[in-house]
């Protein structure tokens, strides 16, 4: 959400009205003290990485299906999270960036949320979409391609690398 904030209002009562209004905007959710943190994490994760819900709950049900599979989540955002530096990642920033938040280093999930997630990534993480896909590419025309084998993932990365090629010429 936006604020609108006095300038002398101060950092207590400016943390009192964010929380007073996530409290109100999540409360039917199902939100728990038991699933929050858990939930929060991947919600802040489906927020960088789309903005449409049955996409985000089609990540959701990705990132359930790898960690009940032990694989390595492997989102950018968490990696450029960890860098603190939001850019297109390079090869080597795979491997490099040593960060908790690198989740192609790291099993499972980060260790907390990489950015304030919106009510519909809230409701994504909620209820993920239930299927067998293991990946997801977003190509540059705005599609988001899904496959559940790593074969179908690679044909779907050619796929996108084609289109930024031709996108070039």
């Amino acid at each position: 959400d936006t604020y609108n904030f006095p300038p002398d209002l101060g950092a207590e009562l400016v943390l009192r009205r964010q929380l007073l209004n996530f409290a109100k905007k999540t409360k039917s959710l199902g939100l728990t003290e038991k699933n929050a943190h858990r939930v929060l994490t991947i919600a802040s994760m489906l927020e960088l990485e789309s903005n449409k819900l049955d996409e985000k709950k089609l990540i959701a049900g990705v990132i359930e299906n790898r960690i009940k599979k032990g694989m390595r989540l492997q989102i950018d955002a968490t990696v450029n999270y960890g860098m603190q530096l939001w850019r297109p990642l390079f090869y080597k920033d795979y491997t490099s960036v040593k960060s908790p938040y690198n989740t192609y280093l790291k099993s499972g999930l980060p260790p907390g949320p990489i950015c304030s997630p919106t009510v519909d990534s809230i409701k994504a993480a909620l209820a993920p979409a239930q299927h067998d896909d293991l990946f997801y590419i977003s190509l540059p025309d705005g599609r988001t391609l899904f496959s559940s084998t790593y074969e179908e993932h690679l044909k779907n990365v050619a796929l996108r690398d084609r289109i930024k090629a031709e996108a070039k010429k």
